[in-house]
């Protein structure tokens, strides 16, 4: 079924392709003209809000950039509104996480209100990780993870050089210099987390599970399958908590903190908030690890 459904992509993909080439074509001919009234910039469309900074940091400012969940909205909810649904007849391409619960269930929505939309799929490459909290097998936050971006950014430039080959140079050099800006991040990130190697971190919404496995680190989720602990689970966690001497319980801005409070005044602690949806993607991974050093030095 899902081989059939890849199949049927991959020739609306291959139909889209020949209609995106018009229009581009028309686009940048305007554009080169100087006609700047008649000028409209083509449309890319992202699921969350880290995929816009990656295409930007490779397209720069050529393209409008949609993004599907807006700020300060839970992705695991989010469900797209009849206005969502309008945007998205405009664009291009669809940058797709694949694993995220409204992408699941909207993807071929999307494609079938916009059949000359191409959707660009994360490639076959990433190095996943199982999950057993609610996320249908697959942990979806790998974005969080510079080793899978770097994956992520070879098809995003291929897709947007096949927009618009004319840059295709510019689209490349932008490319490498991101891709030396992520180096620079993976020894800062090294750096910070190094000292928490084999520690336990613990976090309501389980979100740094790729982070974790690339710097050593022990991922300790309140949430159990996508749902509230059960007391059992919770004595676990307040345990653990006291045996290893910990006092920060993590939160994501967008889940309540309810049962994150509860943890942290059992054991005299505090809740420290993280945006794994933060738009500016390198800063906010800077800003979590400094966060982590701090609670191993607290």
């Amino acid at each position: 079924m899902r081989g059939e459904r890849r199949k049927e992509r991959g020739e609306r993909r291959d139909r889209g392709w020949v209609m995106i080439m018009i229009g581009v074509v028309i686009f940048f001919t305007m554009n080169g003209c100087g006609n700047q009234e008649l000028v409209i910039k083509p449309v890319v469309t992202v699921s969350i809000l880290p995929q816009k900074y990656w295409v930007e940091q490779i397209a720069g400012d050529r393209f409008e950039i949609q993004v599907m969940v807006p700020p300060g909205i839970d992705y695991h909810t989010y469900e797209p509104s009849p206005k969502d649904m309008k945007d998205i007849s405009s664009s291009l391409l669809y940058f797709s996480l694949g694993y995220l619960d409204f992408e699941k269930i909207y993807l071929d929505k999307f494609q079938a209100a916009n059949p000359r939309m191409v959707l660009v799929e994360p490639p076959a490459d990433l190095t996943l990780i199982r999950d057993d909290h609610g996320h249908g097998g697959t942990d979806p936050h790998y974005w969080l993870s510079c080793h899978e971006v770097r994956k992520l950014a070879v098809s995003m430039l291929q897709a947007i050089i096949q927009i618009d080959p004319a840059h295709s140079d510019v689209y490349r050099q932008n490319y490498d210099r991101f891709l030396q800006q992520m180096d620079t991040l993976d020894v800062f990130l090294s750096q910070q987390l190094s000292p928490l190697r084999g520690r336990a971190v613990i976090i309501y919404h389980p979100a740094l599970a790729y982070l974790a496995r690339d710097y050593g680190f022990r991922q300790v989720s309140i949430e159990e399958e996508g749902k509230s602990p059960s007391a059992w689970h919770m004595k676990e966690i307040v345990d653990l908590a006291r045996q290893e001497n910990i006092t920060t319980i993590l939160i994501q801005r967008q889940i309540d903190w309810e049962m994150a409070m509860g943890v942290a005044s059992e054991i005299d602690g505090q809740v420290v908030v993280i945006d794994p949806l933060a738009y500016s993607w390198m800063d906010n991974l800077r800003e979590i690890a400094r966060i982590l050093n701090h609670i191993h030095q607290s």
